[in-house]
């Protein structure tokens, strides 16, 4: 997760900041550039279905809190289970990451997810889906490839990886 999130920042180097352990071979080479970390905005879709419990709903959220903190990020929490039933916009503090909770909770469908971005006409930059992994089938209609680019999907369960799950994006473990 991490590194997915890395790589959406980009390497920049710069002589400004040359690397230091060249410098005594007279050898000047770029070195990274001394701005910070940072991923404007991270779209959260967080499953809360009924096959969700109390500690994998703590775990997801303390791992939006870390991302936040981390990478001076905003975060978008919407849960889902058959839809998408609460959204939390521009989360970034740890304060307001725990008052972000669901108030739904039944099956569970992954399409609403991809039915929701397609209604509401948000492009993320980077989006995640954390779930147990439990979710249904992908249908065509409600799916979109050009996000798995931008796509991680993080498990935290031990459930076998299967073709659906790969079509969505990266794959992470909690």
């Amino acid at each position: 997760l991490k590194e997915f999130l890395s790589q959406e920042i980009g390497d920049d180097a710069s002589y400004a900041t040359p690397e230091r352990k060249y410098l005594h071979m007279d050898m000047i080479l770029p070195g990274h550039a001394l701005t910070e970390e940072t991923v404007e905005e991270v779209w959260a879709f967080v499953d809360s279905s009924g096959s969700i419990n109390t500690k994998e709903m703590t775990d997801f959220l303390t791992q939006l809190y870390h991302i936040s903190r981390e990478f001076k990020s905003i975060i978008n929490i919407c849960y889902w289970d058959t839809s998408v039933t609460d959204v939390y916009k521009k989360v970034r503090r740890k304060e307001e990451i725990k008052k972000c909770v669901p108030h739904h909770s039944g099956g569970t469908n992954i399409n609403c997810v991809y039915q929701w971005i397609r209604e509401n006409k948000v492009n993320p930059d980077v989006m995640l889906i954390l779930t147990d992994g439990y979710f249904g089938t992908l249908t065509t209609p409600a799916f979109s490839r050009q996000l798995s680019r931008k796509t991680i999907l993080v498990l935290s369960s031990g459930i076998q990886i299967n073709a659906d799950m790969k079509k969505i994006g990266k794959i992470a473990r909690l």
